[in-house]
């Protein structure tokens, strides 16, 4: 619940109450300002975390710790494009997706069974996320799912991945992204 006064709003949680001056809140959203200084905060931890940079100075990982394995930066851009969808920013999230998607392209799925499910699972949820919000999209992104997704089901079919439960999912996709893009013309 919240109740304010001519120079303090106190708002309590569950667990917390917080009292906030009124001019510590954003117009746009009602949430205190640290709120967004915090997501803003969350958003360059992940964007470094995903791409290695550790050090406050840019370059190579502080640590000098070898490069992460595909798989983690891909969950770190799982987590960016969670936070994304949390924060209403359909655009950030698609293209983390996509960043998942590329991170697992070097994961081997192209032999490896479960490699493949995952990438086809991250490529599926990059495609879905497209079609829920397409205003965000171009046909030019469409295009690059469509070929993605078209590869994944010609490696399925060579590799004998084509019986895995991923393969249905799959190409549901493949077809429900075609005719998006054609929806451009």
């Amino acid at each position: 619940s919240s109740s304010s006064s001519a120079t303090t709003t106190t708002t309590t949680t569950t667990e917390a109450r917080w009292n906030v001056r009124d001019e510590e809140i954003d117009e746009k959203t009602g949430a205190p300002r640290i709120v967004a200084k915090i997501e803003e905060l969350l958003e360059q931890i992940l964007a470094k975390a995903a791409s290695g940079n550790t050090s406050a100075g840019g370059g190579n990982n502080a640590s000098g710790a070898p490069p992460r394995n595909m798989r983690d930066v891909a969950a770190i851009w799982h987590l960016v494009s969670r936070h994304a969808e949390n924060c209403g920013d359909a655009g950030s999230s698609i293209e983390a997706k996509l960043k998942v998607v590329r991170a697992l392209d070097a994961s081997g799925w192209r032999k490896d069974e479960n490699a493949f499910d995952a990438y086809v699972s991250a490529a599926i949820n990059w495609a879905n996320a497209m079609k829920r919000d397409p205003s965000v999209c171009t046909k030019k992104m469409f295009a690059s799912a469509r070929m993605l997704l078209k590869s994944a089901v010609k490696i399925a079919a060579n590799e004998g991945f084509d019986e895995r439960a991923i393969f249905a999912p799959l190409t549901k996709a493949l077809e429900s992204v075609e005719e998006i893009e054609k929806s451009f013309d």
